[in-house]
């Protein structure tokens, strides 16, 4: 219980940082964004504006939907699921700023920022696949009991 309330506040703080941060990018955007290094890809301003709501909107109201349904009827899954959005949050947060210092005039070295994308990523699939391993564990031995 002591788990979930601190999951939620985590959750809630991550919801609002990747919000400032995904309005202060979005402020600082040219009108055609740049994806990669060369600026081969490139997607409209409004674009990503509507793409990244959709993505926030949807995840963090996952949570909060199963933060109020209860989910599969257990805390230990809520805590989980709420997890796996603040990590998304988390993701979604140092993408949003890998973009602006893409598209800003400095000069930066990108190799160190790879480390923090694909550093968030693995924090993520390792969160992603601690629910099986969890479920897996907490299943009744097959044993009865003498």
């Amino acid at each position: 219980m002591v788990f979930s309330k601190i999951f939620r506040v985590i959750w809630l703080l991550s919801a609002l940082a990747v919000l400032t941060a995904f309005l202060y990018t979005y402020a600082s955007l040219p009108e055609e964004v740049s994806l990669t290094e060369s600026g081969s890809a490139t997607l409209s301003r409004d674009l990503i504006f509507y793409l990244t709501l959709a993505v926030l909107g949807m995840a963090n109201t996952a949570a909060f939907v199963a933060g109020r349904a209860g989910a599969h009827g257990t805390e230990a899954f809520k805590v989980w699921f709420h997890g796996v959005i603040i990590f998304l949050n988390a993701y979604l947060l140092v993408s949003l700023q890998f973009v602006s210092l893409l598209n800003s005039n400095e000069k930066f070295d990108y190799a160190r920022i790879g480390t923090i994308i694909y550093g968030s990523v693995l924090v993520l699939v390792l969160w992603l696949l601690s629910w099986p391993v969890y479920a897996l564990l907490q299943r009744p031995s097959s044993k009865g009991t003498v």
